[in-house]
């Protein structure tokens, strides 16, 4: 059987017509440019970014060009759906999302009304920046992809996505392995004038934490691989714990865990218990790896996973967090219908968030803005699950969204991180896609289908 045959269920039968009409080909190209917002948006950015650092080229010389290049992109792939209306894809989570941001933007007009010293922490982050980011790198490159149902190029976005990891992932070790067990200014990403001095380890650990969980997905959710893509996939695995642990961040090792925890516990609802067994091992391995590698680089990685109840005790450096929580909750219980503000604001006048997803919306938006955003959740969960169940193959989806879903949970500002909101819009459109082809449930997608015997 022909490759174009195998796969004619994917596809629609006139994508196979000799002279294609513009429709059709304004639909390929939404497929290749829904693709290309997931894959840029996820981990093209952080690449180009981390190699301009380690280059020492400013990171404005990048940065703005990378989320131009980005929303271009995402309006692309708006307009391209002008051309192939049956490929919108329209659903009541759709209202959520433009409610929540509807009550998000309106927070951060009152404050440009009421408000003209806004710095955020490090003094990097100006109101003009929120707000440009909010709508450029985050509100239209998600919507983008939440109403494109091109997921017939599956393959070609999963190739891309994890291509462009990889890429991050290489560009860090080349520019940045020697610097793993003694980062300077280890929090700081750069300094008021947008110069790149040194690189933010908490993005890094995710990095590997992605690529950890890429790993787990070729082990996992495929059965058919050759050979070299087993080599593949061992390298990149490798190449991600290494990064993880050399950015000595707990989040994403915290973070990383309860992704792999939600894996297993899909293998174990579709009772593929060689497979429950397998990550078990594999877990108690991977663990036992981790500590001997942080021993044998001089990480201090796992001394600050096993201080952190220590340090909440004596209201040390894992406290921080916890006081952030407090003050967040307090102006939350004075207004907790709209919000009170868009950060909190310290008393050397840094205004901070709260580093918590939740936390942060009732700060900005109250009741009216988190019961929207917790129906998007809602969404995304379910198509997670559901993918992870029907469609394993597709499953890289799901990881990457509960990954960063996590990352939510403990750092990440709502205006900024592109890489939750992306990967939250992919497993929406993603699940609704698998909803609308329940009949296909191919197990792997890396290997040609072999000739049929006539």
């Amino acid at each position: 059987m022909s490759q174009i045959t195998a796969y004619a269920e994917d596809y629609p039968e006139d994508l196979y017509d000799s002279e294609p009409s513009a429709a059709d080909r304004a639909y390929r190209f939404g497929g290749f440019l829904l693709g290309g917002v997931v894959a840029y948006g996820l981990y093209g950015q952080i690449s180009a970014v981390l190699a301009a650092a380690g280059l020492g080229v400013g990171s404005r010389m990048v940065t703005v060009p990378s989320r131009a290049l980005l929303l271009c992109l995402a309006l692309a792939g708006l307009f391209s759906l002008l051309f192939r209306p049956k490929k919108f894809n329209g659903s009541v989570v759709l209202i959520a999302y433009f409610a929540f941001w509807l009550a998000f933007g309106c927070r951060i007009l009152l404050v440009a009304a009421t408000r003209v010293d806004v710095v955020v922490e490090t003094g990097r982050f100006t109101l003009e920046f929120i707000a440009t980011m909010a709508i450029g790198g985050v509100f239209i490159p998600a919507l983008s992809i939440m109403v494109n149902s091109c997921w017939e190029w599956a393959k070609f976005i999963r190739n891309l996505t994890f291509g462009l990891a990889i890429a991050s992932g290489l560009t860090t070790i080349l520019f940045y392995g020697s610097r793993f067990t003694n980062f300077e200014n280890r929090m700081s990403a750069g300094d008021t004038t947008g110069s790149v001095d040194t690189v933010n380890s908490i993005a890094i650990g995710y990095l590997g934490a992605s690529l950890v969980m890429m790993c787990l997905y070729f082990f996992v959710c495929l059965t058919k691989k050759s050979i070299w893509v087993t080599l593949l996939a061992f390298a990149f695995g490798g190449m991600g714990v290494f990064i993880m642990v050399g950015s000595a961040s707990r989040g994403p090792i915290i973070c990383a865990s309860a992704t792999a925890f939600f894996l297993l516990a899909s293998q174990a609802r579709r009772l593929d218990f060689k497979k429950v067994t397998m990550m078990l091992v594999t877990g108690f391995l991977g663990v036992s790896g981790v500590v001997m590698l942080a021993q044998a680089t001089g990480s201090t990685v796992i001394d600050r996973l096993m201080g952190i109840g220590y340090a909440i005790e004596n209201e040390s450096e894992g406290a921080a967090r916890m006081d952030l929580y407090e003050m967040a909750l307090a102006e939350i219980t004075e207004r907790p219908v709209f919000g009170s503000s868009l950060t909190l604001r310290a008393e050397d006048g840094t205004d901070m968030y709260p580093h918590n997803l939740f936390l942060e919306s009732m700060l900005a938006t109250g009741f009216v803005g988190t019961i929207p955003l917790s129906i998007v959740l809602f969404f995304a969960f379910r198509s997670a699950w559901l993918i992870m169940l029907k469609r394993p193959e597709l499953g890289w989806v799901s990881l990457i969204f509960v990954l960063f879903f996590m990352y939510q949970m403990f750092g990440g500002a709502i205006y900024s991180s592109g890489q939750f909101w992306i990967s939250t819009a992919a497993v929406i459109s993603c699940g609704n896609w698998v909803r609308a082809h329940p009949e296909k449930e191919e197990e792997d997608v890396l290997e040609e289908p072999e000739e049929e015997q006539d």
